[in-house]
């Protein structure tokens, strides 16, 4: 994978010369000066071959600092809390500037140590224990027969094959609405073209409101089916980590009808329905179709961990919001 850097001055921005939906090489990309973003100008766009067609818009904004006083480009007014204690820490600058100092320092230095801390447990993917789905034996969801092997240990193949791809749907819609899962129906190509990405970047994480702030989720891709655990539990148990939400994908109608089958159990004691749904319309955004600069995010993330910025997907969160609860209850 190449990346073009530019290194004359802060901020730094990095290039993508690869097209996101037919992954030919683009061409060449054009050097954006640093004093183009101060004035507002936007960064060209590079069309991919006459082939696809499509355009691109070649940077994605990053945020290093090279300076002494944060070798890791942590600003301590960018924490999602600093507005919350923003008085209190005016106060304390007023009184006691060298005690203020000495606290933003203290404060500063922990970020430091937590984000060397998550890059360090990003640098190993993660060996998600499908065992753990076995659970204790008091949960039905998480028996050990999910996901299942093939679509006939949910319904007889046979009996709707011959089907409409709409009257499949419709009864795949109308088995799982009474039960406590997630469910829905996806479009082959849309579904070919997520995979396609996930078998590059295979690993990614979300994050999830908690109180007043943000739990991540790790993901990763096995094939056709996708395990979601908290990243927080990874860090602590590694390989070990039991999933909260794995979801399956049945392939069995996609070449004769098109369509895509997908259901989903999660682990009721951390995630809620509309929790796991909000996942994995995260994950559709970041690896769909119309992902564009989303993935490019999962692209550093899994070849350049030391360089991703989780701040970042909690901007997105807070701007897609809206979206993404639209259907809480």
């Amino acid at each position: 994978m190449n990346y073009h850097i530019d290194t004359a001055m802060l901020p730094r921005y990095s290039f993508f010369r690869i097209c996101l939906s037919c992954w030919s090489p683009l061409p060449s990309c054009a050097r954006v000066p640093a004093e183009w973003w101060n004035r507002g100008f936007r960064v060209p766009m590079v069309t991919c071959s006459k082939t696809c067609g499509l355009r691109w818009i070649t940077a994605m904004h990053r945020q290093y600092c090279t300076s002494s006083e944060s070798d890791t480009g942590f600003k301590v007014e960018e924490n999602p809390y600093f507005d919350k204690y923003k008085a209190k820490l005016e106060s304390l600058k007023q009184s006691d500037p060298q005690k203020y100092a000495a606290k933003i320092k203290e404060i500063e230095n922990k970020e430091k140590e937590k984000l060397q801390q998550m890059k360090k447990d990003l640098s190993t993917p993660p060996k998600i224990d499908k065992e753990a789905l076995d659970g204790d034996g008091d949960d039905e969801k998480f028996s050990g027969s999910w996901p299942p092997k093939s679509l006939n240990e949910i319904m007889k193949v046979d009996l709707i094959k011959d089907k409409t791809a709409a009257k499949i749907e419709q009864i795949w819609n109308e088995h799982h609405v009474t039960k406590d899962c997630i469910f829905g129906v996806i479009q082959q190509g849309d579904f070919d073209d997520v995979k396609l990405k996930a078998k590059l970047c295979p690993l990614f994480i979300y994050p999830l409101p908690r109180g007043d702030g943000y739990e991540f989720i790790l993901s990763q891709f096995d094939g056709n089916v996708i395990y979601f655990t908290p990243l927080v539990v990874y860090q602590t148990l590694k390989e070990n980590s039991p999933p909260c939400l794995t979801v399956a994908h049945f392939t069995e109608f996609k070449e004769d009808k098109g369509i895509v089958l997908m259901a989903g159990q999660y682990d009721e004691k951390i995630l809620t329905k509309n929790e796991s749904l909000n996942l994995m319309k995260q994950m559709s955004i970041y690896y769909g179709k119309s992902s564009t600069d989303k993935y490019n995010a999962v692209r550093v993330f899994n070849h350049l961990p030391e360089k991703f910025n989780h701040l970042d997907l909690i901007e997105n969160y807070k701007f897609m919001k809206e979206d993404l609860e639209e259907y809480y209850t």
